[in-house]
């Protein structure tokens, strides 16, 4: 099932009830306009093991041995409000999706011989809308349960928080490294979550529409956040109110408030998966020095962005600027990586330039396209422009477009610490950052070179170097004049009247 699909149904469940199609395991005949069951069957075969339903008390009992194949509806589909609790039984080994869907269960048992739970079954888990508890018995190889909450075996990663668990406060126990996806979806009273030192990864839509959510305390080693994990939450609320531009460890997680040009902060490594989905009122988007990735989808369907300027951007995943249908020219300076869907459906993208040679581009058509499907195939209008050689002109061979071959060229411009071909105040900022934060805002061998433009090759890159780069920018020394000596630039300084 499509994510969106799924938080459509997400929805859908927080009003408990409905309904739900008759299945197959109910009898029924027609009757004027109507429909008349005749008899609701208690008790029968879930693929190749049993059910039963004992209806004085509610619960559901899955029994047999090996693993479960079924698709569709579970049989007992028309008892579903029923279900007060679901027990599996020793010797079952896989649970399909089916077993879940939107049943109103609020306690699971699960067995020790249970190795898998297949497919979307364990987000069916989370539309689970009465559960308040998981329960894994000892011996299990693969899952554990701690407090109601489900893990996997080792506790790397948190897979379901139940949704009617009443506590207003979780701290998510140390070890834990994932909350996978929808682990806490709707769930309804959840106030503050404490995420564990040594966290990394916070998956798609982990806290998507927890309404009482206004607390997330988030570790420094937390480097891997999907932007769609908080709509819905006070949290995010609260964040955009202060900057629309919410930013957690260095990762801009969301811009779905954003409006106009965006200037993407300095500081900022990462722009997160989803960030700024469908967000229809921004219009350009500058990315500055040391943004390393843009994340799955990150500005999918933003249709009104006309102009683009990726810094120095290495890696753009799966779908980042797919229906972006304004885009009209993009230039990748230091790309190393190029996701499938990552420029489809940029209907009046004319221009496409890949700098770096040896660029991986997703061999698909549908990477940069104007639209298409694989039955049809798909259509670029526009040009592709890269090296002789490179992977960019491989690829719009491979597929047909239209490609122009760039000629090469080496900036040569001492001081271009930032590489953008020019020196000005920008160039000063890259040296005082680095000075600052080497580690952070590291510059690779060349720029160093280049930034070193007092006392060459003595003194190394220092706050020096900023100086005299300012002094450029402000018409006090020439480009032609760098390098300098510290006795030329104390000469500069002099030369400037007392403030």
């Amino acid at each position: 099932m499509e994510l969106k699909k799924f938080l459509a149904a997400a929805l859908a469940v927080t009003v408990i009830g409905g309904a739900l199609p008759v299945s197959a395991a109910t009898a029924a005949e027609e009757i004027g306009d109507g429909v008349i069951i005749t008899d609701v069957s208690t008790s029968g075969k879930f693929g190749d093991i049993s059910w039963e339903l004992d209806q004085q008390t509610g619960v559901l009992t899955l029994s047999g041995e090996g693993p479960v194949a079924y698709e569709g509806y579970s049989p007992w589909n028309d008892l579903h409000q029923e279900v007060t609790s679901i027990v599996v039984k020793e010797g079952v080994t896989s649970l399909p999706e089916s077993v879940f869907s939107l049943c109103y269960a609020q306690t699971l048992d699960l067995p020790s011989t249970l190795t898998e739970i297949q497919g979307e079954a364990l987000g069916f888990l989370g539309l689970m809308p009465k559960l308040t508890e998981i329960r894994v018995a000892e011996g299990n190889t693969s899952y554990t349960s701690v407090d109601g909450v489900l893990f996997d075996k080792d506790m790397d990663t948190l897979l379901k928080y139940p949704i009617q668990k009443a506590d207003e406060s979780y701290t998510v126990p140390e070890g834990v490294k994932t909350i996978y996806d929808t682990a806490f979806l709707s769930q309804r009273y959840l106030k503050s979550v404490t995420l564990p030192e040594g966290l990394e990864t916070v998956s798609e839509a982990a806290f998507y529409n927890c309404k009482q959510l206004e607390q997330i305390d988030f570790p420094e080693s937390a480097t891997e956040i999907c932007g769609n994990a908080f709509p819905g939450t006070p949290w995010l609320a609260a964040r955009q109110e202060e900057d629309p531009l919410v930013i957690v460890n260095d990762i801009l997680v969301n811009g779905l408030a954003a409006e106009g040009a965006v200037i993407i902060p300095n500081g900022v490594r990462r722009i997160a998966p989803f960030a700024f989905e469908f967000n229809t009122d921004i219009t350009e988007v500058y990315i500055p020095l040391y943004v390393e990735s843009i994340g799955k989808s990150a500005f999918f369907h933003c249709s009104a962005i006309k102009k683009l300027d990726t810094g120095e951007v290495k890696e753009i995943d799966t779908g980042a600027f797919c229906g972006c249908s304004e885009l009209t020219e993009v230039i990748l300076y230091h790309a190393e990586k190029i996701g499938q869907y990552a420029f489809a459906d940029c209907e009046k993208l004319w221009l496409i330039t890949i700098e770096n040679p040896e660029c991986e581009i997703y061999d698909d058509p549908a990477t940069i396209c104007y639209g298409g499907n694989e039955k049809d195939g798909y259509t670029f209008g526009g040009t592709i422009s890269g090296l002789e050689g490179s992977t960019a002109l491989d690829y719009a061979k491979k597929y047909g477009y239209n490609y122009e071959e760039m000629f090469p060229y080496v900036i040569t411009c001492t001081g271009d610490a930032n590489g953008d071909g020019k020196v000005d105040l920008g160039d000063a900022v890259a040296v005082l950052q680095y000075v600052a934060l080497p580690a952070k805002y590291s510059l690779d061998e060349y720029h160093l070179s280049v930034a070193d433009v007092v006392d060459k090759d003595t003194s190394g890159v220092n706050g020096k170097d900023a100086l005299a780069l300012m002094m450029v920018d402000a018409g006090l020394i020439l480009d032609e004049e760098l390098p300098v000596t510290s006795a030329k630039l104390d000469e500069k300084l002099a030369e400037q009247p007392a403030v």
